[in-house]
């Protein structure tokens, strides 16, 4: 950049991928907003200006983000060299990056060293060259960057030697043309979006090193039909297979012990799924919409299973709760049609094979000729809509054991006069109460903690609430980052909690410590 310019405007090299280098000159005194970003490649930065230009930080439009030196003076040694065959490397002691290519060759053969020196393969090194049909990677490289081969599409044929233990994040994204990968022994994760939208991809093989599965690593991998995951993985990433809409079979080795938020949500071909007893949490969503799932074996070492976690599994006719479980989140199970419940009184249940009302999922019949409802003594959760739109349900004991309300369990209840809560009570949903216009009076145990948002808007002849403790409440709104503390004193008095509760406070979060 000649001397005389004073200043850079925003945006004005934005995603430039392919600059390595550049020379500030002494004028310069203003650098706009996002000058740089998205500048990958730029590793060297010649700062001839008074501003002070930090290596890795975004403020001055990110010019010295992604830099890997930055030279006070003109004169500071240049890492960078581009081979004959249009390679271009960066050395710096021992260690020695392909940072990318300035060939047009469309299949590449990656030289074995540099300099005499193995290397690794950059971060966004090949990113973008759609043309790139194929490439051999040596022996010698040892690790392949983040974003290093992302929206390659036409690349068909790549190598992933024995030598790499990693595989970057976004690294193989958009390359929707190859069909099938071979990941070697060496490698122990693989990375966030690694093969995020290879929809071509129809098999691959998880070698027995790895032990994680990245975030959204084979997210919208339309084409793939199986996956056999080795037992030395212990965790499978949020949406980590979501929208595989082809994936027919999953075999889960018995180390798995977390499946992420919508792992496998949209996997509308597979069928069933034995999950293994290493297992401890199903995440949110994790096989939400599978709608041809028709089984499910659930380990016996499972503690928690998340929001939505089956919802929508329209094919699903059984499920056995393991005795482990302590917490079944909102909705896990809403939408399951063809699913086989346990019935008492009028109510229908999933429990384990001890317990087989655990879990209350809703009233059989859900209209105006509900007036009571008995729930079952072993019951201890209630589901999210349970009893919602009963509007001649007039009150309801809920038996001690039971540890959480569910969202929207009791919305629309308009008769509802009187609720008495168990000592076990822990939680009450979002909404859980909204609406009940008839209810008047309600005390709170002493173990819950936690009350949703609108809890009990709208109930309007609500106007006496004991709490039983009293200390330690306050309200949160996090969309808004507002925590105010709730005297005691204010909620000992029932007609002032009973405002606070349905109205001043009925739009945030009550939690105490």
């Amino acid at each position: 950049m000649r001397n005389g310019v004073t200043s850079i405007g925003e945006n004005a090299f934005y995603s430039c991928i392919s600059l390595t280098c550049i020379t500030l000159p002494g004028s310069i005194t203003s650098i706009g907003e996002n000058a740089f970003k998205n500048c990958c490649k730029l590793a060297e930065i010649y700062n001839l200006s008074s501003m002070d230009i930090i290596k890795g930080s975004d403020s001055n439009g990110y010019v010295a983000y992604y830099a890997l030196n930055v030279y006070k003076e003109n004169s500071g040694q240049s890492y960078l060299e581009t081979t004959d065959d249009g390679y271009i490397f960066y050395e710096d002691g021992e260690a020695v990056y392909l940072m990318g290519y300035a060939g047009t060759q469309t299949e590449l053969v990656l030289p074995d060293q540099f300099n005499g020196k193995d290397y690794q393969i950059y971060n966004y090194a090949f990113s973008n060259r759609s043309s790139l049909k194929s490439v051999v990677i040596p022996d010698s490289v040892t690790s392949i960057g983040d974003y290093a081969f992302r929206y390659c599409t036409s690349l068909t044929s790549i190598n992933i030697p024995d030598g790499i233990t990693s595989i970057g994040n976004y690294a193989f994204e958009g390359c929707r043309s190859f069909t099938s990968i071979d990941i070697p022994d060496g490698v122990t994760s693989i990375g966030d979006y690694a093969f995020y939208d290879c929809a071509a991809l129809t098999s691959i093989e998880i070698p027995d090193s790895v032990t994680s599965i990245g975030d959204y690593a084979f997210y919208d991998c339309a084409a793939l039909t199986s996956i056999e995951i080795p037992d030395s993985v212990t965790s499978i990433g949020d949406y980590a297979f979501n929208y595989c809409t082809s994936l027919e079979t999953v075999s889960m080795g018995d180390g798995v012990i977390s499946i992420g938020v919508c792992a496998f949500n949209h996997c509308t071909f597979l069928t069933g799924i034995k999950l293994p007893d290493s297992l401890t949490s199903i995440g949110d969503y994790a096989f939400n919409y599978c709608t041809s799932l028709e089984t499910v074996s659930m380990g016996n070492s499972v503690t928690s299973i998340g929001e939505n976690a089956f919802s929508d599994c329209k094919s699903l006719t059984s499920i056995t709760i393991p005795d482990s479980v302590t917490s079944i989140g909102e909705g896990a199970f809403y939408g399951c049609s063809s699913l086989e419940f346990n019935e008492y009184a009028g109510v229908y249940y999933l429990g384990t094979a001890s317990n087989p009302y655990l879990f209350l999922v809703k009233v059989k019949v859900k209209d105006n000729s509900v007036t009571s409802v008995t729930i079952h003594k072993d019951t201890k959760f209630i589901s999210g809509f349970a009893f919602n739109a009963c509007g001649s349900l007039t009150s309801i004991i809920i038996p001690d054991g039971v540890v959480s309300i569910g969202d929207y369990a009791f919305y629309n209840c308009t008769s509802l006069t009187s609720v008495t809560f168990p000592e076990s009570l822990t939680s009450i949903g979002d909404y859980a109460f909204y609406n009940c216009t008839s209810l008047t009076g309600i005390i709170i145990p002493d173990g819950v903690t936690f009350i949703g948002i609108y809890a009990f808007y709208n109930c309007n002849s609500l106007t006496s609430v004991t709490f039983e403790n009293t200390r330690g409440w306050l309200v949160s709104a996090s969309v808004w980052n507002i925590e105010t503390n709730i005297a005691s004193e204010e909620l000992a008095d029932p007609s002032t909690a009973a405002t606070y509760l349905k109205s001043t406070y009925n739009y945030y979060y009550w939690k105490r410590s």
